[in-house]
């Protein structure tokens, strides 16, 4: 089964996309993102570390559809998700969100329990404005080392999710990405509530100058 991009994000879904540093995840927002635009759609992009990457690579006449929020502190980014963000779409007729990255400011928090259920509240709101206006929305999550007796080759990438529980609660689709080398990136699609048949299986993509040139089938498509 060959993964169209379409088949991981959707209208009135919660995408996370998590893996490693250079994984691709930014990347592969902005190809969604571009897509929407391109479709003349509308994105609010809300960046805790990311937004020069974002302006390097698209070009201006895209950048001009898409709405850039800059995030440097964690109870800013709650206050933004939960309180302001459904007043800006339903004013904006914005077709996409994203949020890169929904963990990356966690670890600023002193109060870890605090800071888990203000991630928790902020899933809540994004699922909850993505199906009332029937809109995608998309996370990007950062990622923990997970430390095997195995070793690694035997048990793959050594990584999960931050708060992968609780994004996986949330989560409509969830997707994991992984470094294989030679420019190329592996896609796992761990769940997808819209459609079963797609969870569990794989593909590749390579980045070029942080953009997506392709997705391309594995030889084997299931994890």
């Amino acid at each position: 089964m060959l993964i169209k991009f379409t088949d991981i994000y959707a209208p009135g879904a919660l995408t996370v996309i998590y893996g490693p540093f250079s994984s691709g995840k930014t990347s592969l927002s902005l190809r969604i993102a571009c897509n929407t635009v391109l479709a003349r759609g509308k994105v609010f992009f809300i960046s805790t570390e990311n937004e020069l990457f974002v302006e390097r690579i698209l070009d201006n006449r895209i950048l001009e559809k898409i709405d850039i929020a800059v995030i440097r502190d964690y109870k800013q980014q709650h206050y933004i998700v939960t309180r302001r963000l459904e007043p800006i779409v339903s004013r904006g007729n914005y077709n996409l969100i994203i949020v890169d990255s929904i963990t990356g400011l966690m670890r600023t928090w002193d109060n870890i329990e605090e800071a888990v259920k203000m991630i928790n509240m902020q899933l809540a709101y994004l699922l909850y404005i993505a199906r009332k206006y029937m809109i995608p929305v998309i996370v990007t999550g950062q990622v923990r080392a997970v430390i095997s007796e195995e070793p690694v080759e035997q048990v793959g990438e050594d990584f999960e999710a931050t708060a992968k529980s609780i994004l996986e609660y949330w989560a409509t689709i969830m997707i994991r990405l992984e470094v294989i080398g030679g420019g190329y990136r592996k896609l796992i699609i761990e769940k997808h509530a819209l459609n079963n048949k797609l969870e569990n299986v794989s593909t590749r993509f390579k980045l070029v100058e942080g953009t997506i040139v392709e997705l391309t089938p594995n030889t084997n498509h299931n994890t």
